[in-house]
Formats: C-alpha cells, sequence, structure tokens
C-alpha cells in the first residue's frame, strides 16, 4: 500500500517533468524559427545595402558625384554615408 502511494507520487513528478520539458521543447523550437526568420530578413537586407553601396561606389570612382578623397597611395576612397562625420 505504501509502495503504491510513493509509486504514484514519482510517477506523477515524472510526468510534470515530462510536460515541462515537452514545454520548454517547443518554445525552444518557435525561439529558433524566429532567430532563423529575422537571420533571413537580415541577410536580405544586408545584401541590398551592399548592392546599394557598390552603386554608389562605382558612381563616385566615375566621376558622377563630389565628395572624392584620394589616399597617399593614389587610391580613392569614398565615405558611403555621406559627410556625416
Amino acid at each position: 500500500m505504501v509502495r503504491d502511494g510513493i509509486k504514484g507520487f514519482y510517477r506523477a513528478k515524472i510526468e510534470e517533468a515530462e510536460g515541462e520539458i515537452h514545454e520548454k521543447t517547443q518554445n525552444l523550437r518557435r525561439l529558433e524559427a524566429q532567430r532563423n526568420a529575422l537571420k533571413d530578413k537580415g541577410n536580405k537586407n544586408r545584401c541590398l545595402f551592399l548592392s546599394a553601396l557598390s552603386l554608389f561606389v562605382l558612381n563616385t570612382k566615375e566621376g558622377r558625384k563630389e565628395g572624392r578623397k584620394e589616399g597617399r597611395d593614389g587610391i580613392v576612397r569614398e565615405n558611403p554615408l555621406g559627410d556625416l562625420t
């Protein structure tokens, strides 16, 4: 009789812990999916930014825009953000 009570007690504890594990696993999967979605969105934005930056640099190197700065080594360096500094 006492054994049945102890077994029931521990069985309930085990089921409770398994429920928490299941809940936390689902939460982890949801957070991983959310992270991956944000990462994909960030990569798309990064690609768009780099495309725009490369077009800007190409335009300025061809002399279509002002603000060219030539270093001592003869390399033209551009500020992609304009004169914000």
